[in-house]
């Protein structure tokens, strides 16, 4: 099976004892499951042996959850490198944010007392020309219209558009007057009628900024 010739060819490879060891893409073949197990097993071996390893691969899970510093390429140059949660959380560059995850791209505008807005509503971020707003779904909360936002969180109002149930979370997505966005809730969180107007709350320190692509 594939994940006995994994195995095998890991064997192989460490029975050497060597120094560096390099894994391209060594998961690509499998099914979801096996590959989940494969990577904690892989992980689990590199720590019990201690040997250094370079781990090449598309999957960003494996990337985020096998790696102690991950370099993210782009157009043959190392765009950022980190933990996990500085890639993830805190990324450099405009490419990394939009291509490690899932973000809402909200474009920024200036209201007349230079304040940033999103959708016309000021939001508390730095005000920018020619930039857009990053914020991670999961970061995002749906909260009543009632419910008065605090110095350190933003906040925007919109329509739920649908809610979709994919397993572990349920999407939700939400339409403001100048576009969308896409808020992460937890599986068994009260669902959210189409049609409802809503606010969608984040801490301010969940935003970033970034200088939007001329097209």
């Amino acid at each position: 099976s594939g994940g006995q010739q994994q195995r095998v060819a890991l064997a192989r490879a460490l029975v050497i004892q060597p120094s560096v060891l390099l894994l391209d893409e060594s998961l690509s073949n499998l099914d979801a499951k096996l590959r989940d197990a494969m990577r904690h097993e892989i992980r689990s071996i590199q720590r019990s042996l201690g040997i250094t390893t370079l781990f090449v691969t598309h999957d960003q899970v494996e990337a985020l959850t096998m790696c102690d510093r991950i370099a993210v390429m782009h157009r043959g140059r190392i765009a950022q490198i980190g933990s996990a949660e500085d890639i993830y959380d805190r990324p450099a560059t405009r490419f990394v944010a939009e291509f490690v995850g899932r973000a809402n791209v909200l474009p920024l505008a200036r209201d007349g007392q230079g304040r940033a807005t999103v959708w016309g509503q000021a939001v508390p971020v730095e005000a920018a020309d020619n930039a857009d707003l990053f914020v991670r779904p999961q970061r995002m909360r749906i909260v009543p219209l009632s419910e008065p936002a605090s110095g350190d969180t933003a906040r925007l109002t919109g329509r739920v558009l649908r809610s979709v149930f994919v397993g572990d979370h349920v999407e939700v997505l939400v339409e403001g007057t100048d576009g969308q966005l896409t808020v992460e809730m937890p599986s068994g969180s009260a669902a959210q009628a189409e049609g409802t107007e809503v606010a969608v709350v984040w801490p301010r320190h969940e935003s970033r900024v970034f200088a939007r692509e001329a097209s």
